[in-house]
């Protein structure tokens, strides 16, 4: 996208803990945000994450029902990280944004 790795760094620095809120997901947002620079509605994004994780998006609602299956937090948001990051790969080369694999 042109930025330099401090600057995309220095963009998504208060993304973690739901946006240093238990508020909207970080991995999530973020993923909302390459999204829209290449100008790529979020509908196809929301509707696979909401049915992977139980119609949930939200930090707080996401972490709390990790909690509630007895899993650690770490594993759990860098796995979400992964998720919306592979997402968000995929939804771009089928817009043609991204070369194929």
């Amino acid at each position: 996208m042109g930025l330099t790795e401090e600057q995309a760094m220095g963009i998504c620095a208060n993304f973690g803990g739901g946006l240093k809120r238990a508020s909207a997901c970080g991995a999530i947002t973020a993923g909302i945000i390459v999204l829209g620079v290449f100008g790529i509605e979020p509908a196809e994004y929301y509707q696979a994450l909401r049915a992977n994780h139980d119609g949930m998006l939200d930090c707080a609602d996401l972490l709390r029902r990790n909690k509630e299956l007895g899993r650690e937090k770490k594993p759990h948001c860098d796995g979400l990280v992964f998720e919306c990051v592979s997402l968000v790969e995929r939804i771009l080369r089928e817009h043609g944004k991204l070369p194929a694999e």
